[in-house]
């Protein structure tokens, strides 16, 4: 997200609090398994949108004028800039 807007943007000015060393719960196991397994499907949509962007622009059967490429470019960019 650009310019101040969204999440950054209401989150601007405020701290973060860390878990100090008594709040932290060291019983939990971690699974790096379900670690990738969020991973991947945390990243599955904006690969898939990525992808189709890009399928757009490398497509020349498709006629896309110069404002539908740019606003396609930007659209990848911003997906990417999530990933």
């Amino acid at each position: 997200m650009r310019g101040g807007h969204g999440l950054t943007g209401l989150l601007r000015g405020s701290r973060r609090i860390e878990p100090t060393g008594e709040d932290v719960d060291h019983s939990i196991p971690t699974d790096p398994e379900l670690l990738l397994r969020v991973l991947c499907h945390e990243f599955r949509t904006p690969v898939t949108s990525l992808t189709s962007l890009t399928g757009a622009l490398a497509d020349e059967r498709r006629e896309l004028t110069a404002a539908d490429r740019r606003a396609i470019i930007r659209l990848a960019r911003d997906q990417a800039a999530h990933l």
